[in-house]
């Protein structure tokens, strides 16, 4: 049951940017910065509904497989593993949008 909770958390967490996104959804310009190079210079820019709608989602997808695969997985994997492998997605899912979202908005 704890497993289950867990998902259900971290799945929700890496949905929550979306909700930043829909607030400020209108004043977001119709592309954003989705890539800086080592210089710090832009070199990738991504649609506004992709970063708002489309990397939340992948995210959380991504998330519910690696958990399903670790759960089926005949391998015990230690508990540092299964907290960085369950958590990584909605990690990156709040951190990437949230910053892109942000850096837009400047």
């Amino acid at each position: 049951m704890k497993k289950k909770m867990e998902t259900i958390i971290s799945s929700v967490i890496a949905l929550l940017p979306m909700i930043l996104t829909c607030a400020v959804y209108k004043r977001l310009p119709d592309r954003l910065p989705m890539h800086y190079n080592v210089k710090g210079e832009i070199d990738n820019y991504a649609d506004k509904w992709v970063i708002a709608f489309a990397i939340p989602v992948v995210m959380c997808v991504l998330n519910l497989v690696i958990r399903f695969a670790m759960s089926k997985s005949k391998k015990e994997q230690s508990a540092a593993a299964n907290a960085i492998a369950g958590w990584i997605f909605p990690a990156i899912s709040v951190i990437m949008v949230t910053a892109a979202t942000l850096l837009a908005l400047k």
